[in-house]
């Protein structure tokens, strides 16, 4: 893996990238194959070892951004930076000159798992069934509409600040936004806060 000089912000995000490496060699019962960290694709093989291992990040990304990054370092253009990979900008915060302290670590998650976090942390198993209905809903839907990365609900619960992304397992907006609605009064039925709907930027 080379080195490279990072800023603090663009280690934040690195980090937030190889946190995923677990979870692609311990794939969730379910089968499900996160999409490419670095272009948020559906790209990657089920069987995280015949990906490609990032020459920058302690994680797989798919075989065409390891291409990408060879091309790169061939010609000696810089890499993408993280704070541009597909992960990284679903997770994007809308503020960016704001002090982190003065912001609530938001815990984002897929069913029981969290993402971007060192600290053991139990998802609220209403939260997990939640996203699980949205999820059916928006796979039996079908793949349809643009496709979109970083799409989700954001907000508060028994004092935690969430964030839930549809989890669906095709990339048309239009498969899990059918279902946004009855998805944000199941969250205030169970007792949600502050509940904001992000629409995700078209890849």
């Amino acid at each position: 893996m080379r080195n490279i000089t990072l800023t603090q912000e663009e280690q934040q995000a690195k980090k937030l990238v190889e946190s995923l490496r677990p979870l692609q060699e311990n794939p969730a019962p379910d089968g499900y194959v996160f999409p490419c960290p670095r272009c948020g694709h559906e790209r990657m093989t089920p069987e995280a070892v015949r990906n490609a291992l990032s020459r920058y990040a302690d994680v797989y990304i798919c075989s065409e951004c390891g291409m990408d990054e060879a091309m790169r370092d061939m010609v000696g253009r810089p890499p993408l930076p993280f704070s541009e990979w597909g992960m990284v900008l679903g997770f994007a915060e809308d503020a960016e000159d704001e002090e982190e302290e003065s912001e609530p670590e938001v815990i984002y998650f897929r069913g029981g798992r969290v993402l971007g976090s060192d600290e053991e942390i139990t998802v609220p198993q209403v939260l997990v069934e939640i996203q699980a209905a949205w999820a059916e809903k928006a796979n039996a839907y079908g793949d349809v509409g643009s496709c979109v990365i970083g799409a989700g609900f954001e907000f508060e619960f028994e004092g935690k600040r969430y964030k839930m992304p549809p989890a669906s397992k095709w990339q048309g907006s239009c498969s899990w936004e059918a279902f946004v609605d009855e998805t944000r009064e199941a969250l205030e039925a169970a007792g949600a806060t502050n509940i904001q709907y992000h629409w995700g930027v078209m890849d």
